[in-house]
């Protein structure tokens, strides 16, 4: 999970390096978090201590303990 968020932030950070600024912002399961982040819903670090809070709450099975 927290390696597809990073991948998901550099992608972000990437396009908006470019000049590139989505007027919409969605995302599924971790990328919700990240696409909330990158719309300004979040601060980077409230998004961090909300992630791990999932993390830690949420109930780990084969089908979402990816990376």
């Amino acid at each position: 999970t927290s390696t597809r968020a990073r991948r998901f932030w550099a992608i972000g950070l990437f396009c908006r390096a470019y000049g590139v600024e989505p007027s919409v912002y969605a995302g599924h399961s971790i990328g919700e978090y990240v696409a909330a982040t990158m719309a300004g819903v979040f601060d980077l670090p409230t998004a961090i201590t909300v992630v791990a809070t999932r993390a830690r709450t949420s109930p780990m099975t084969s089908s979402t303990a990816r990376t």
